[in-house]
């Protein structure tokens, strides 16, 4: 239980931090035009 809610808040980590990059190159591409 506690193994699979580690892996569980490392997958949130990973998704909060693809959407990060994300918003952060939008905003670069945004700015850039």
């Amino acid at each position: 239980m506690k193994r699979l809610h580690k892996r569980f808040l490392l997958a949130t980590f990973c998704a909060l931090f693809t959407a990060t990059l994300q918003a952060a190159d939008v905003t670069i591409t945004v700015n850039g035009r």
